[in-house]
């Protein structure tokens, strides 16, 4: 099933922001008493979404007197595309998102409804991983050829339930590394079976891992 970004971002309403009429001096004093770096900015119906305005920007405009503070801040937006919708592939929002701060949502008519931040994409891939109701994790590595999924998972079988599964190169020796996260109720005594078994089947686990010993970080 394919992750969508809708229901995993920060809606609207929990949003700071400014609109594009704001001036520079009330949206640089809005920026200090956030806290973030950014914000987004939007227009005066406040339903799409214009660009990012950056403190930094606003300081090198009163720094360097550029014009007065009563300017509007669309004279400093930024990152114009800086935004995903609500029914964007999760993949594209991974990659999008890598170097800014955050992505403004939009929905299917162009309206602003939150921003995706990098935090909430970690909680996508914390429960893609299945690291928040597993047990033990296993890392499978595997070559890649046709049907060595399908031989992973039969060799498994349907008396594990697996909470997560994720897939990654791992270099020269293996082509790839299956991460498989368990249910917390699989004891030590039959990973070390699946362990066995997996290996009898031609597999190589490179790793065992008892996810618990993180909880103290969730």
């Amino acid at each position: 099933m394919e992750i969508k970004i809708k229901s995993n971002y920060v809606p609207k309403a929990k949003v700071t922001y400014v609109t594009a009429d704001t001036s520079i001096a009330d949206s640089r004093k809005k920026l200090v008493e956030s806290g973030f770096r950014c914000i987004p900015v939007l227009d005066e119906t406040q339903q799409t979404f214009m660009g990012l305005i950056y403190k930094e920007a606003t300081s090198d405009y009163l720094i360097e007197g550029n014009g007065p503070l009563s300017d509007p801040v669309s004279h400093l937006l930024k990152e114009k595309s800086a935004f995903v919708y609500e029914d964007t592939p999760f993949f594209k929002v991974l990659f999008t998102i890598r170097r800014l701060p955050f992505l403004a949502v939009l929905d299917q008519n162009g309206h602003f409804q939150g921003i995706v931040t990098h935090s909430k994409v970690m909680d996508i891939l914390e429960d893609s991983y299945g690291i928040k109701k597993g047990g033990y994790s296993l890392t499978v590595s595997t070559t890649e050829g046709k049907g060595s999924l399908k031989k992973l998972f039969s060799s498994i079988g349907e008396e594990y339930n697996i909470e997560g599964v994720f897939t990654q190169d791992a270099g020269k020796q293996f082509v790839r590394r299956i991460i498989i996260t368990l249910n917390r109720t699989v004891t030590e005594d039959q990973v070390n079976q699946l362990v066995h078994k997996l290996e009898h089947s031609g597999f190589k686990v490179a790793e065992v891992e008892d996810l618990r010993e993180y909880e103290s970080a969730f």
